[in-house]
């Protein structure tokens, strides 16, 4: 599979699950989210990737995202994550990129938590977001961080070849 096959693929799955989670019922003082037709008939729901497959039993509420890109792909569909990946490089002095920042004052969204930046996941720091679903198809996340990623809840990762 080539690298933009690889990507279209995983943008679409996690645009599927970020359209059913953005349509799910929450916390009333959650941001906002976009509306579609959705509905919980959708679940259970299985996304294949790299590590096997991971079902999404009803529609997430609270969203961690991790990965480069992967909070653009949540914010572009109107869903505003819990928790998201600091970023390093181009961000402002809190580790949010420009257009994130300015989709989530589009949103009327306060700026999630933001997860400390390393070579692993911040565990720790994704347990206390509690969250529904991570979001990782642009991570480079290894089977060993995969495998404790989804002790905290279902995980999806990025396309296998």
């Amino acid at each position: 599979m080539t690298l933009r096959r690889h990507l279209r693929a995983t943008a679409l799955a996690v645009a599927g699950l970020i359209a059913l989670a953005a349509c799910s019922t929450g916390d009333q003082t959650a941001a906002p989210t976009a509306t579609g037709s959705s509905s919980a008939a959708s679940f259970p729901v299985t996304l294949d990737h790299a590590f096997g497959s991971t079902t999404i039993s009803a529609a997430p509420t609270r969203v961690v995202t991790w990965g480069w890109g992967s909070t653009e792909a949540a914010l572009a569909l109107g869903v505003v994550p819990v928790a998201i990946q600091a970023q390093s490089y181009g961000a402002d002095a809190d580790g949010v990129m420009p257009w994130v920042a300015e989709e989530l004052t589009t949103l009327g969204a306060a700026t999630p938590t933001l997860l400390t930046n390393g070579d692993a996941p911040p565990y720790e720091e994704i347990v206390a977001a509690k969250p529904d679903v991570i979001l990782a198809p642009y991570s480079g996340i290894t089977a060993e961080q995969y495998d404790l990623l989804s002790q905290i809840a279902p995980t999806v990762a990025y396309t296998g070849e």
